[in-house]
């Protein structure tokens, strides 16, 4: 059985972490740019 509240625990923590690898990859990206 799959608890409620550790999925949006989870589904959170990833979102954080992705958002964190966009940033990442903007950042590396617009260095390159200039």
């Amino acid at each position: 059985m799959f608890h409620e509240g550790n999925y949006f625990l989870y589904k959170y923590k990833f979102d954080k972490l992705l958002s964190l690898s966009n940033l990442l990859k903007i950042s590396y990206k617009l260095k390159i740019k200039f």
